[in-house]
């Protein structure tokens, strides 16, 4: 890759990370809610694969309320929930958050849909 795109692209990778992060970790505010912080208030003691489902509802309308589109969101939202409670990790969900993140970048970019920024 070339210098010159590098300085194109690794700061909108950089800002994808950025974005799915902040969504993901404390301090939870209304960008992000961890499932398990609903599961029970001591939220570090459970198990994110023993996370229920009224958690991964509720995380994932926290999650649609701070996007535009709410039918978008809400299948993000539940696929991330799913992706945390199925492999015990944040990180995959991040990831995921930060992978699709990059893709509707790149479209938005591509088709010219500014109001999405």
């Amino acid at each position: 890759m070339s210098r010159a795109a590098r300085v194109r692209v690794l700061p909108f990778l950089a800002f994808m990370l950025l974005i799915a992060l902040r969504g993901a970790l404390p301090p939870k505010g209304a960008w992000g809610i961890d499932p398990r912080w609903i599961q029970r208030p001591d939220f570090v003691a459970v198990d994110p694969t023993q996370v229920g489902l009224r958690a991964a509802v509720i995380s994932t309308f926290m999650f649609v309320l701070v996007h535009p589109l709410w039918l978008a969101a809400t299948l993000a939202g539940l696929a991330y929930a799913w992706l945390y409670i199925r492999s015990g990790q944040l990180c995959d969900s991040v990831i995921a958050h930060a992978v699709n993140n990059g893709a509707l970048g790149i479209w938005e970019v591509y088709e010219r849909q500014w109001q999405f920024w």
